[in-house]
């Protein structure tokens, strides 16, 4: 089955888990965490978040130990673009974790206090194996 990203963007949450059995994700920026990568329509986003991880990461053959959630896909506005935030896993990696790496909630936390946390919430709560709960989020102003 292929999956296609229905947006020009897409922002990629990849956890590793780490030797303490704990997943920390790369990241290329602080407002909006997670890898970027521009979508080419015609092309799985599986394939081009393989791609993208393996150039960005520097690591190498991860087909085996790559998961992509497949229902998990929110839409996410990054400024003034609208992406797609997506959601995988790596396990079982043969090769040293990348440098620079954070756990979900640190990521979170050094988000602008906006709505633009709510997806990166709903792909904490799938993490936690806990999707079909309903979780309300609410501005505190401050």
């Amino acid at each position: 089955m292929h999956v296609y990203c229905p947006t020009q963007k897409a922002v990629v949450l990849v956890g590793f888990l780490s030797p303490e059995k704990i997943l920390v994700f790369p990241s290329q920026s602080v407002a909006y965490p997670g890898l970027h990568l521009e979508n080419k329509a015609l092309v799985p986003i599986y394939d081009q978040i393989m791609t993208h991880i393996e150039k960005h990461c520097l690591l190498n053959d991860l087909g085996k130990s790559f998961d992509l959630h497949p229902d998990f896909a929110e839409p996410l506005q990054c400024g003034e673009d609208l992406a797609t935030l997506d959601l995988g896993s790596i396990k079982d990696l043969n090769e040293p974790l990348p440098r620079y790496l954070q756990t979900l909630p640190v990521l979170i936390r050094g988000m602008p206090k906006d709505r633009s946390r709510l997806p990166y919430l709903k792909a904490w709560q799938t993490l936690t194996g806990a999707p079909q709960q309903d979780i309300r989020a609410i501005e505190v102003k401050s």
